[in-house]
């Protein structure tokens, strides 16, 4: 009986784990939220590069598609309001839903002090979305669109205070294990991809950033280089850090 048991459990790892082992998506997509007007809204020109981000690179009619042809997102990843803004051209082109690991003011102690919890909350959802990827096999082999908080992306300073923890998609994700991936995403930086291709098991193995630039009648958004300035005056486009 205990041989037939051992065997049985021996036929599990070699059956069941592979299975769990290889639920990893072939590629996340990662973008910030774009431009804001407050904690709540997107200013106009965010709303444009929202518009934007649709018609040329993720919509399901994109004229510069970074998905392959006759593949959809398995899903959109949102942790905020901003992000949720963005991402709405989008799933509405594909007629997918959000799927929202929502972080808001009201459920951060009061919207007075909502900023003191802000990071450890974005990190929590980097946590469970990073697990969610990697654990559940619904993603593998699939391309994912994650649209998530700039600090929650990557950010050496916050990482760096909090020695041990998993702060940022970039340490969730095992981005660190991988060569040219920034420690910090710029706070004037909205208009960059970062591509990041994962092995079966979950090891991301190739990380690329692309630039967003807008043609036609979406020339006019900032198309600044890393980490340099957008251009935008506050006081004419009432866009805000």
């Amino acid at each position: 009986m205990l041989r037939f048991g051992l065997a049985f459990l021996a036929f599990l790892s070699a059956s069941v784990f592979p299975l769990l082992a290889a639920a990893a998506p072939a590629r996340v997509i990662l973008l910030r939220h774009a431009e804001k007007r407050d904690d709540f809204r997107l200013c106009e020109t965010g709303l444009e590069r929202a518009r934007a981000l649709a018609d040329q690179y993720l919509g399901a009619q994109a004229r510069e598609p970074l998905l392959a042809p006759g593949q959809a997102p398995g899903a959109v990843f949102a942790v905020t309001l901003h992000a949720l803004e963005t991402a709405v051209p989008t799933t509405t082109s594909w007629k997918q839903p959000v799927v929202l690991y929502a972080v808001i003011p009201e459920e951060i102690q009061g919207f007075k002090d909502w900023r003191a919890g802000f990071p450890d909350a974005i990190a929590e959802r980097s946590r469970w979305v990073t697990r969610l990827l990697l654990d559940d096999p619904h993603w593998t082999g699939r391309t994912v669109f994650v649209v998530w908080e700039h600090r929650g992306i990557a950010n050496a300073a916050l990482e760096a205070a909090h020695p041990g923890q998993q702060m940022t998609l970039r340490q969730t994700l095992g981005l660190d294990r991988l060569p040219n991936v920034p420690h910090t995403w710029p706070d004037s930086t909205y208009n960059y991809f970062w591509i990041i291709d994962f092995a079966p098991d979950g090891t991301p193995v190739n990380f690329q950033m692309k630039k967003q630039v807008f043609t036609g009648a979406y020339a006019n958004l900032p198309a600044n280089d890393w980490d340099m300035p957008d251009g935008l005056d506050p006081l004419v486009t009432g866009c805000k850090r």
